[in-house]
C-alpha cells in the first residue's frame, strides 16, 4: 500500500500555491527517532546521522573512507 502525504496549500498576497507531495518512501537502513540526534534521519542501529555520511561523500570521501570514519558501518 502506497502512503501519500497530504496536499499542502499556501495562500497569501493574492496567490494560492498547492503542493502535491510524493508518496512516502521507506528505506531499509534509515530511521527517524525523535529522541536521537534531534529527530534527524540516522542509520538504523547507530547514532550516525545520514547528513554526516552525506557530508563526507559530498566532500570527496570514498565509501571506504566513510567506513573507516564510522567503524559501526559496513559497505552495505
Amino acid at each position: 500500500m502506497v502512503q501519500l502525504a497530504p496536499k499542502i496549500a499556501f495562500s497569501g498576497c493574492g496567490y494560492r500555491i498547492t503542493i502535491n507531495c510524493m508518496p512516502a518512501t521507506g528505506y531499509r537502513y534509515l530511521v527517524n527517532s525523535p529522541n536521537v540526534r534531534g529527530g534527524n534521519t540516522i542509520i538504523d542501529g547507530t547514532r550516525i546521522g545520514v547528513h554526516d555520511v552525506g557530508g563526507l561523500i559530498v566532500n570527496g570521501s570514498s565509501v571506504d573512507d566513510v567506513v573507516r570514519s564510522f567503524p559501526d558501518l559496513t559497505r552495505a
